[in-house]
């Protein structure tokens, strides 16, 4: 196996995550549904269709106050990638304007995320891609993007279970 299998093989690994309910800390499996919520904004992820033009993703990741029967705001990990009740067939993507659904590839490395706690005790998270440690999930104007990680409430984020 060659190093940078296995450095995949971990990101998939620790895609996994932390999951804060009640304020303990629990597995977060593949599967598991959740709302995403920003610490800085007290609002949800959400995946909003936006108008259909040339090259643009017909999805996109926003902030909305938190509504856990919205299939839009219900996210779950699935091997690594991050995906949407409101969206099937779609995971999360960078985007030149943010973050975006697009459809799910195998080989888009891209659409590889990882949860890794903001420190041992802290229930919030950073959400980064799996191969770019220095950028993470920041909630800004709205909007979900990648900026370079830091010690922001903007990119800290917790998970709340839906059923």
């Amino acid at each position: 196996m060659t190093s940078k299998m296995m450095k995949v093989g971990a990101a998939v690994l620790a895609a996994v995550g932390v999951l804060t309910a009640s304020g303990s800390a629990v597995a977060f499996p593949d599967g598991q549904r959740v709302l995403v919520r920003n610490a800085a904004a007290e609002q949800c992820v959400k995946a909003q269709v936006v108008p259909r033009t040339a090259g643009a993703p017909p999805y996109q990741l926003v902030l909305a106050e938190c509504e856990p029967t919205d299939p839009a705001q219900r996210w779950y990990f699935s091997w690594g990638t991050l995906r949407s009740d409101g969206a099937p067939g779609m995971c999360v993507t960078p985007v030149r304007q943010g973050l975006a659904l697009m459809p799910c590839e195998e080989s888009n490395r891209s659409q590889l995320w990882v949860s890794v706690p903001l420190s041992a005790n802290d229930p919030t998270d950073h959400i980064h891609p799996a191969e770019h440690e220095n950028t993470s999930w920041e909630a800004r104007d709205g909007r979900i993007q990648l900026r370079p990680t830091q010690s922001l409430v903007a990119q800290a984020w917790t998970y709340q279970p839906v059923s």
